[in-house]
């Protein structure tokens, strides 16, 4: 009886020192990345992956995605992994913005999440004004066309007028041509500028264009005594007055007088003014005086030599000649 007594506890003993030492599978488990470096919109994007510890040598791995469209949305059919795990699974996002794959091995067992941002398709938009350059105080016709097939049709048109401030002047959809119009006085140098806010596939984006804005002077000349086939008749002792008014209106503006007459069928130059400052209305006078040549052509005209706000603008040639 003893001897099989210690044959049982042997036994026993050696079942215990099994069960306190069990030899465990390795959990299955799923990983992966988005190796597209730069996922786009309407662009093929590749995760790469593997599934560990799988009890067969292949495994079956469903994708799902999230994005700005919809939650859960079927990507492909599912896919078997090479025998040594891994795999890979392409996709092509209809939607911008943050994406997340939702991986699953062998009907859910092993699952993992992989996020991502995409980019949205390029939009084309421009901006066009006309006239191009155009005079102070002009209304100017502003259009920015929309070229790509966006879900979202709106655009909106901004202002900033050289050292100004940015203004909102219009807004609203496109018309069937992928146009947006509208018309805006301009002073001085302004900067146009079209925005379109994007929509689930298209990204935003911002058109600009810089419209030059050049000095509108308007001359008179004035103490003629009268007219003559396009030119003003004065005595030969007259001094001829040229009045001017300069737009955008502003004081301390430096104008200059240039007076030219013929010679020998040539317009040669009898003088030219130093600085002229306008006045509070944008207004200055320039007088021609000196010797003047009867029965000879003489025509005068202003000039302003702009700077960064309003550009370089030469007044219209005024005919007169002394009698």
């Amino acid at each position: 009886m003893s001897g099989r007594h210690l044959a049982l506890v042997a036994a026993v003993s050696l079942a215990a020192g099994a069960m306190a030492n069990p030899v465990w599978a390795a959990a299955e488990a799923v990983s992966a990345h988005v190796s597209t470096a730069r996922p786009t919109v309407g662009q093929q994007l590749q995760i790469d992956g593997q599934v560990t510890g799988a009890s067969s040598s292949t495994s079956t791995v469903t994708v799902t995605r999230d994005d700005s469209v919809g939650d859960n949305q079927p990507v492909g059919m599912p896919v078997m992994t090479n025998p040594d795990g891994t795999f890979s699974v392409t996709d092509t996002p209809p939607a911008r913005g943050s994406v997340t794959y939702h991986l699953s091995a062998d009907t859910g067992a092993a699952t993992t999440d992989v996020a991502t941002t995409v980019a949205g398709k390029p939009t084309d938009l421009s901006i066009h004004v006309q006239p191009s350059p155009a005079n102070a105080e002009d209304t100017v016709h502003v259009t920015a066309h929309l070229g790509s097939d966006t879900t979202n049709r709106e655009v909106t048109l901004f202002l900033r007028p050289y050292k100004g401030s940015k203004t909102q002047f219009d807004q609203g959809s496109v018309d069937a041509n992928g146009d947006r119009a509208a018309d805006h006085a301009v002073h001085r140098r302004t900067t146009f500028i079209a925005s379109f806010a994007g929509d689930s596939a298209y990204a935003p984006v911002t058109a600009t264009t810089t419209l030059r804005v050049r000095a509108t002077l308007d001359e008179e000349l004035k103490g003629y005594f009268r007219s003559s086939g396009g030119s003003r008749i004065y005595h030969r002792s007259d001094n001829p007055v040229l009045a001017v008014h300069m737009l955008p209106e502003r004081k301390g503006a430096c104008l200059y007088f240039r007076a030219q007459h013929k010679h020998h069928g040539s317009w040669v130059r009898s003088a030219v003014s130093r600085c002229v400052h306008t006045d509070s209305t944008g207004r200055a006078i320039g007088v021609l005086q000196g010797h003047h040549l009867a029965g000879v052509a003489y025509r005068l005209r202003a000039e302003w030599h702009g700077n960064n706000a309003v550009a370089r603008r030469a007044g219209t040639w005024m005919r007169l000649e002394f009698r």
